[in-house]
């Protein structure tokens, strides 16, 4: 029987790393070497990178192309003017460059220069058969184009705007006055942060992330409680329990597959900044009508908020999940167990999904200061910039206090229920959760 040795004088012992960390460092390195932590994170980074160019995707499919349009003017005025529009704009952001071609703009010329080929469309001008007297404008096209027309319209206006002040005795500087945008300036009373950018793409955003943040608690919190299953299912919880205390296991368990599920959304936020570093890429959309042909680019304090959001909310659920897998003694019973956790993750999910189109309104505002719902809720009001920070430091100081006690709770319920290979039902949980543990603390 081998005796302790007795410590040398003047020679320390090498300290021992605690032993909840020694557990969370175990679960961490068994979750990120897995294949499946790789195939998500490469899975969520295309993910985000096919949501940042998905704008670009779509102007570029629905631009069809640049078009050749054929103008047949006899004054040269519409044609300059024209010229002039694409020259500056470019080609490719008008979706369409301009040739004059000579001749009357007959319709017989028309339908000759479709027919030959070079050209998309022909654009007759017509002077003086315009309601005011004006030019008219006539545009034929080879094909349905349903998309040219108020192109060219938009890049007409001008012109149609110099004849008509030329015909008023108005200058070109007056006219431009009297045709140009009020100011406006958007003042907030409450004093803060005003979300900036188009709303339809802070709305499709919030959304990305608020799911993100969903999805990422309910897998990670799965994760957990399968892994406490197949211990006690391999007797691999009567070993461990040996060793370390119920609480130091849990605690380690929940600090280990929490930080792998945060390196995880690290990954994805790196990914999301990376778009955001991309050359002419704009916040909240890289197009200066708010999105439209650019990138659908994530602010870094959206990034952040979801990187704070996740601990917050797998603290709270992964607690609830680990005490579901100490109540199953299959995996089987861990399905029927863990719904009332899943129903209150969803609700508190839907709860955020509520604030998307109005982040003032009464039910995200209440379930910002409820704990199971403040992270998601918290997450959607800061992103769409209508949250205080004296609202996000309350309600996440409530929701941390809320959260010590449920994990305390947690471990006391685990090392009632962590031996019991029998299934044990909620209502019993209960009773358990009254009566003296045996004391397996070490």
């Amino acid at each position: 029987m081998s005796r302790e040795r007795a410590p040398v004088p003047g020679v320390r012992r090498p300290r021992r790393a605690p032993r909840t960390a020694v557990v969370a460092a175990h679960e961490f390195r068994a979750i990120v070497r897995s294949g499946a932590f790789l195939v998500a994170a490469l899975a969520g980074v295309a993910l985000i990178a096919l949501m940042s160019f998905a704008p670009a995707i779509l102007a570029f499919f629905d631009r069809k192309g640049v078009r050749d349009v054929a103008v047949v003017d006899p004054g040269g005025a519409t044609y300059e003017a024209l010229a002039a529009a694409v020259a500056t704009a470019g080609p490719e952001e008008l979706g369409f460059r301009v040739r004059r071609e000579p001749g009357p703009a007959t319709p017989e010329r028309v339908r000759q220069l479709l027919r030959d080929g070079h050209v998309d469309a022909v654009l007759a001008v017509r002077p003086g058969e315009g309601p005011a007297g004006e030019a008219a404008f006539v545009l034929t096209t080879a094909t349905a184009d349903d998309a040219l027309a108020p192109l060219l319209q938009q890049a007409l206006t001008p012109v149609v705007g110099a004849w008509r002040s030329a015909q008023l005795g108005l200058s070109p500087d007056q006219w431009r006055a009297l045709t140009a945008e009020p100011a406006l300036r958007v003042e907030v009373l409450d004093g803060g942060p005003r979300a900036d950018g188009n709303p339809v793409v802070r709305f499709f955003t919030s959304y990305g992330l608020l799911f993100l943040l969903y999805v990422q608690v309910a897998g990670y919190g799965a994760v957990l409680m399968n892994g406490i299953v197949m211990e006690k299912a391999n007797r691999v919880i009567e070993v461990l329990l040996a060793a370390v205390s119920p609480s130091t296991l849990i605690f380690g368990k929940l600090a280990g597959v929490g930080l792998a599920g945060l390196v995880q959304v690290l990954g994805w936020a790196l990914a999301g900044l990376a778009v955001a570093a991309w050359p002419g890429a704009q916040r909240w959309g890289g197009g200066a009508d708010g999105g439209t042909g650019g990138l659908l680019v994530v602010p870094p304090e959206a990034w952040i908020a979801l990187l704070a959001a996740f601990p917050l909310a797998f603290l709270i659920y992964g607690a609830l999940y680990a005490v579901v897998g100490a109540m199953s003694g299959r995996t089987e019973d861990a399905g029927q167990l863990q719904m009332p956790v899943t129903l209150l993750l969803t609700v508190a999910f839907f709860a955020g999904v509520s604030g998307l189109g109005s982040p003032d309104g009464a039910v995200v505002r209440w379930a910002a200061w409820i704990p199971p719902a403040a992270p998601m809720a918290l997450l959607v009001r800061l992103v769409q910039g209508r949250a205080a920070w004296w609202e996000v430091a309350g309600a996440t100081a409530w929701t941390v206090a809320v959260a010590v006690l449920l994990l305390l709770l947690a471990g006391r319920v685990y090392a009632r229920t962590a031996l019991r290979m029998q299934r044990t039902g909620w209502l019993e949980l209960l009773g358990l959760a009254r009566r003296r543990a045996v004391s397996v603390d070490r």
